[in-house]
C-alpha cells in the first residue's frame, strides 16, 4: 500500500509479479470497464497504452498541471471551509469527485449523474454482475461529452481524448470511451484513498508535517 522511494515504485511497477491481471479483478472490472487499460502485460492493448500515455503525459509533468493544481487548491480550501469539526470519509469522497471531474471535464465542470451510474456499476461488479441500464447511460453520456469537447479548448483530459479521435491518433481498437470511463473510476478512487492516507501518515510524523507546511 505504501512505497516510499521513486526507485522502489519503478521496481514494483516493472515487476513481473504485477503484470498479470488476476482473474477476479478482470471479471469484476469487465462489468463496467471491459476495454480499459489496467496494469497488464497484455500486448494486444498497444493502442490503448499509447493513447493513455499521450493523454496522461506519463513520465513527466502533465501539460495541464497548472490547471489541475488550481482545481486541487480550490477544492482543498472548500473542504476546509465547509467541514464539520472532524473530516469523515464522505468528505474525502466528495472532494475526490469534484477534483476528478474537473481534471477530466474542465474547471467548474461536473457530472453527478455519471458519478451515480458509476457507483451503481461498481457495486454490481462486486457481485460479478453488470448494471445494464447504468452501463448504457454511462457510456452514452461519455460519447456525448467526447463529441462536445472536440470543439472546445479547455485544459482537461476529455478535450485531449476528443482531439485524439478527431486527428485519427485514436482508432476503434483504442476504445476511447472505455479509457475515459476508467479515468472516472480510478482517479476518484486514488484521490480519496491516498489523500486520506497521506494526511493520516503526516499526522503520525509531526516533524515531517512541519517540513510539508514549510514547503
Amino acid at each position: 500500500l505504501l512505497v516510499l522511494s521513486p526507485a522502489a515504485m519503478d521496481a514494483v511497477l516493472a515487476s513481473g509479479d504485477n503484470a498479470p491481471d488476476p482473474f477476479i479483478k478482470k471479471r469484476a472490472l469487465s462489468r463496467f470497464v471491459p476495454d480499459a487499460l489496467v496494469i497488464s502485460g497484455n500486448r494486444e492493448a498497444g493502442d490503448r497504452r499509447a493513447f493513455n500515455t499521450r493523454a496522461l503525459d506519463l513520465g513527466h509533468l502533465h501539460r495541464h498541471s497548472a490547471a489541475f493544481a488550481t482545481v486541487a487548491v480550490a477544492e482543498a480550501a472548500r473542504l476546509v471551509a465547509d467541514r464539520r469539526s472532524t473530516l469523515r470519509w464522505e468528505d474525502f469522497e466528495s472532494l475526490a469527485q469534484r477534483i476528478s471531474h474537473q481534471v477530466i471535464l474542465g474547471i467548474g465542470e461536473g457530472e453527478p449523474a455519471l458519478a451515480a451510474q458509476l457507483a451503481r456499476m461498481v457495486a454490481a461488479s462486486n457481485a460479478l454482475v453488470r448494471d445494464a441500464p447504468s452501463f448504457a447511460a454511462f457510456y452514452e453520456r461519455i460519447a456525448e461529452l467526447l463529441t462536445r469537447k472536440s470543439s472546445a479548448p479547455p485544459a482537461c483530459l476529455m478535450h485531449d481524448a476528443a482531439a485524439s479521435l478527431a486527428d485519427g491518433s485514436a482508432v476503434d481498437a483504442t476504445k476511447v470511451p472505455a479509457q475515459v470511463g476508467f479515468w472516472f473510476f480510478v482517479l476518484k478512487d486514488a484521490i480519496e484513498l491516498h489523500v486520506a492516507r497521506t494526511l493520516a501518515l503526516l499526522a503520525a510524523h509531526p516533524e515531517i508535517q512541519v517540513r510539508v507546511r514549510e514547503e
